[in-house]
């Protein structure tokens, strides 16, 4: 399935984060992110509703020793219910030497769930910190 990784040792990034995005000076969204050592990715987002949909998924690879891409999907739907928009989250990663913080860029684009266009981009830092089992 994930024929690059040789080792458990490459799945350095495997494990419970707490994150934090931010842009402009301002924190946009914030809450828990798990990357799974099959390559998936889920995340809750303490800056949306749960109504409005606050739990969304990606996929992971590793690019480098230490580095890892995402690419991340979520789907939003206004107070009633009706999906408004699908967004699309990219990060690029690079592990702290102590493999307990890891940061890079990101960039968020929002498309109109209809016609595909872009209503939205955001580029910005995404931070996290590891959330022991202890």
């Amino acid at each position: 399935l994930l024929t690059s990784f040789q080792n458990p040792g490459d799945h350095a990034i495997v494990g419970m984060w707490s994150f934090t995005f931010g842009a402009n000076g301002q924190i946009i969204d914030f809450g828990y992110v798990q990357w799974h050592s099959d390559g998936t990715e889920l995340m809750d987002s303490g800056g949306r509703s749960p109504a409005t949909e606050n739990f969304c998924m990606g996929v992971w690879k590793q690019i480098a020793p230490s580095r890892y891409h995402l690419n991340h999907f979520a789907l939003s739907y206004d107070n009633s219910g009706v999906l408004n928009a699908k967004v699309n989250i990219k990060e690029d990663v690079t592990l702290g030497a102590n493999g307990a913080t890891y940061s890079g860029p990101f960039t968020l684009d929002v498309y109109d769930p209809h016609t595909n266009a872009l209503l939205q981009h955001v580029a910005g830092q995404v931070t996290a910190q590891r959330v022991p089992a202890n």
